[in-house]
C-alpha cells in the first residue's frame, strides 16, 4: 500500500498533528517538537505511542515522516500531499530484514586456525568474504 503524508498542522506550541493517507485508510498521529535552547542542540521529535505502534514494521516511513515534522516544525515550506513509501505488512518487513542480514551482517567464520576467535571479514566485489586472520 502506498503511503501519502496530507498534511502537518501547528495544534500549539511545538505539538503537531500530522494526517496521513495508508492506502485508503486515513490516520492521524500527534507529534510533539522539543525545539532547541542553545545553538548547538538539536530538535527532539516524540510521536505519540500509537504513532511508534502501528510503524514498528515500517522504520523507513517513520523516519521520513519524523524529518518532515522537524522540516515544518523549524517553518521551512512544503508541499502537501506527499507521497511516502510502501508500507509494509509484519511478514514483509521480516522477509527484507532477513535478506539484509543474510548479505551485510559479518558472520564468524570456521576459517580459523584458533576457532574460539573471531575474524573479521572484508567484503570485495562481487560480495565474496575473504579472512582477515592470515
Amino acid at each position: 500500500m502506498k503511503v501519502k503524508l496530507l498534511s502537518v498542522e501547528s495544534m500549539q506550541d511545538g505539538i503537531f498533528k500530522v494526517c496521513l493517507l495508508i492506502g485508503e485508510s486515513p490516520e492521524q498521529f500527534i507529534f510533539a517538537v522539543d525545539a532547541p535552547q542553545h545553538q548547538d542542540e538539536i530538535a527532539l521529535i516524540r510521536a505519540d505511542k500509537s504513532f511508534r505502534s502501528a510503524f514498528r514494521f515500517n522504520q523507513h516511513l517513520a523516519a521520513s515522516i519524523t524529518q518532515i515534522v522537524g522540516r515544518v516544525s523549524s517553518q521551512e515550506a512544503l508541499t502537501f500531499p506527499i507521497d511516502l513509501d510502501e508500507w509494509m505488512t509484519p511478514d514483509e518487513a521480516a522477509a527484507l530484514q532477513k535478506a539484509y542480514l543474510n548479505r551485510f551482517a559479518p558472520i564468524a567464520s570456521s576459517c580459523c586456525k584458533d576457532t574460539m576467535t573471531f575474524c573479521t571479514l572484508s567484503f570485495k566485489l562481487p560480495r565474496k568474504p575473504m579472512c582477515q586472520c592470515d
